[in-house]
């Protein structure tokens, strides 16, 4: 866009000036789809605008962005950045949850190429195996007579 002004300050008038605003890409909102384990036999959850997340692991999680004057998105997880091209101002990202880690989303366009980051953490909850504990028991009144008591956990229930 370009603007034609003069300034002027305390009776003092000034030239014309031509003034060029460039775009500045920015992040207008996004959403992030939990598509959960099958055996947690959860729905799939739609989180808007919050970028921390408690997960189970295992979790699909697909992340939606709606920017603006922006030509490309760029999301880093530790040592790997990704470059999302950013079409009709809207791209999209998909990651499974194994481990919990930090990441970034950082907006970009042909004049800036480095924009706003914003930074946020994924917390996975691992899925812990079931633990089986038994006890031999021998009847005191009876030698013949044996129990057994035991313990079964799991920490998504077992049937």
């Amino acid at each position: 866009m370009l603007f034609r002004s003069a300034f002027n300050a305390n009776g003092f008038y000034s030239d014309q000036y031509s003034l060029k605003v460039i775009p500045t890409p920015r992040l207008l909102d996004f959403s992030i789809e939990l598509n959960y384990p099958g055996y947690l036999k959860r729905v799939t959850e739609t989180i808007e605008n919050t970028g921390d997340i408690v997960v189970p692991q295992g979790t699909r999680i697909q992340w939606n962005f709606n920017t603006e004057n922006n030509d490309r998105l760029l999301i880093a997880f530790g040592d790997s950045t990704y470059t999302l091209p950013s079409g009709n101002d809207r791209a999209s990202f998909k990651q499974t949850a194994i481990n919990s880690l930090a990441y970034s989303v950082q907006t970009s366009n042909q004049f800036i190429p480095l924009g706003d980051s914003l930074s946020y953490r994924i917390q996975v909850v691992p899925d812990l195996h079931p633990m089986i504990s038994m006890q031999e028991e021998k009847d005191s009144a009876s030698f013949k007579w044996v129990y057994f008591t035991g313990e079964v956990k799991d920490d998504y229930g077992f049937k």
